[in-house]
């Protein structure tokens, strides 16, 4: 130890030697690292492991979990089309279709709405101030005038 670092740390030779006798040297403080079970055998164990037994080759020898992707799609739409299907038949018959004219005068009834509602969003916008023309300006009344 320096003379510098001991007179910083306030330590004399004596101390440092002092201090030095109690470390143990035996293999007592390696223990933790060899039991079973124990967090720092475990962390010996995965620092050390074999680099064979990754993820990445055993995902390698995994099936395809997409191989018939096709065919499951398939097979819930049509097992949710029995589904409707069932439930169409358990309500009664199907709902009639409309006819032609009932729809035709449901467009014309819509395009009537439509043309009212935009003529009252325009009657609703705010108005525009008139920006003052240029040459006229308004006067300022002076205390005499009236």
């Amino acid at each position: 130890m320096t003379a510098n670092r001991a007179a910083m740390n306030h330590e004399d030779e004596e101390e440092a030697k002092r201090k030095a006798a109690i470390l143990d040297t035996g293999a007592i403080w390696l223990a933790p690292f060899f039991q079973d079970g124990n967090f720092k055998c475990i962390r010996r164990i995965m620092f050390f492991a074999d680099r064979g037994l990754t993820w990445a080759p055993q995902a390698a020898r995994d099936p395809d979990v997409f191989v018939n992707e096709a065919q499951r799609a398939k097979d819930k739409r049509a097992k949710a089309k029995a589904a409707r299907d069932a439930k169409k038949e358990e309500e009664g018959t199907t709902a009639p279709k409309k006819s032609k004219k009932k729809a035709a005068a449901k467009a014309v009834k819509k395009r009537a709405v439509k043309k009212t509602s935009k003529k009252a969003a325009k009657r609703r916008r705010p108005l525009r101030r008139r920006k003052p023309q240029k040459g006229r300006r308004r006067r300022a009344r002076s205390e005499g005038d009236g």
